[in-house]
């Protein structure tokens, strides 16, 4: 799904109800539009960062952090060309997203991962700046979510377990 937030095209968290019946995938939003100005930080011949420029401010960054051709963290600007709204990022190199940050006025609200490298979001973070605030993950089956974890001051404080899949918590931590 696609929001608008403060004039920029955002892609919207998963919707509660959509995390606990089917699987999400993780979605790669391009970088493009605008004039786009390179950087080759390594000095091989080949751009490393790309900033897509509209207007004399940066709309959007791909940056490819281990120099293999590929962008690993693509990076997305508010109206002003310097606060970042949204970014993606490739951890481990191998050309698939594992993360989605999203951020409201220049702080990081939530996060979407996916921790075991399936293509599919398996947990979901909701920030406070910083600090994690709560977290959902789905364990064992995708698109399923049944681990619920609630933080204080960014500290782990309590975790909630669906250990038979019924929507119910059945342990705590």
């Amino acid at each position: 799904a696609i929001r608008y937030a403060h004039g920029v095209t955002s892609i919207a968290t998963t919707a509660a109800e959509a995390r606990r019946t089917e699987p999400q995938p993780i979605t790669r939003r391009e970088c493009s539009g605008g004039t786009p100005q390179t950087v080759d930080v390594n000095n091989d011949g080949k751009a490393d960062i790309t900033h897509h420029v509209e207007g004399g401010k940066r709309r959007c960054s791909d940056v490819d952090l281990n120099f293999d051709g590929r962008p690993d963290l693509v990076r997305f600007y508010e109206a002003d060309g310097t606060t970042v709204s949204f970014e993606q990022h490739d951890f481990d190199f191998d050309g698939r997203l594992d993360d989605s940050n999203f951020y409201k006025a220049g702080k990081l609200e939530r996060k979407e991962l996916d921790t075991n490298f399936d293509g599919l979001i398996d947990t979901w973070m909701w920030c406070k700046g910083p600090l994690v605030d709560k977290a959902e993950r789905a364990r064992r089956k995708p698109g399923r979510v049944d681990t619920w974890e609630s933080y204080q001051n960014g500290v782990l404080a309590e975790v909630q377990y669906d250990e038979n899949n019924d929507g119910k918590v059945e342990k705590w931590d």
